[in-house]
């Protein structure tokens, strides 16, 4: 009876773990990606929570690109799979509603490009176009801001936090304006 009983929960678990921990598609670890996915529980459990603790949900991997490409490969992977699945960038995880989870789904370490820091590149405008900044997910918005006061501007709308990052690419994202005004 013990055995019938060991034997049917060994069953029951291997089907709950495949409910549970199945979402990905298996040839997304056949792709150049899939060195720098982690899908242990400890690096999961990282990504399951908003740096606030206010929203959880647990991704199935955790994506810690060496470049940009890393990243573009797995959002063009996940767009064109019969079942696309959840890709969010994840800073220290300041989200309002939990937008630096993926649940079932992978999150993108930015700090995995740390090494890239001080790439935000300042368009101060002229000859009619917009002054922009372009700035990396992994970029601090200290960083942001230390290089548009360099061209006398600054962004418009912002954090009250400048520890935290970027965690997306800002183009025509309303830079503009004296840094002083």
């Amino acid at each position: 009876m013990a055995a019938r009983c060991s034997i049917a929960f060994m069953v029951m678990a291997s089907c709950l773990s495949v409910v549970v921990s199945g979402g990905l598609p298996g040839d997304l670890f056949a792709h150049s990606v899939s060195s720098k996915l982690r899908v242990d529980r400890d690096t999961t459990a990282r990504a399951s929570s908003d740096f606030g603790r206010i929203v959880a949900a647990a991704p199935e991997a955790v994506l810690h690109p060496a470049t940009p490409a890393d990243i573009a490969e797995l959002v063009r992977f996940s767009a064109s799979s019969p079942s696309p699945f959840p890709v969010a960038p994840r800073g220290q995880g300041h989200s309002a509603r939990g937008q630096s989870l993926a649940p079932g789904g992978v999150v993108v370490d930015m700090h995995a490009l740390a090494a890239r820091r001080g790439r935000v590149k300042v368009s101060a405008g002229g000859a009619g176009a917009a002054p922009y900044v372009d700035a990396g997910g992994e970029q601090l918005w200290a960083d942001v801001l230390r290089a548009t006061l360099e061209h006398g501007l600054a962004p418009r709308v912002w954090t009250d936090y400048l520890r935290i990052t970027v965690a997306g690419t800002l183009s025509n994202a309303g830079i503009g304006g004296q840094a002083n005004g």
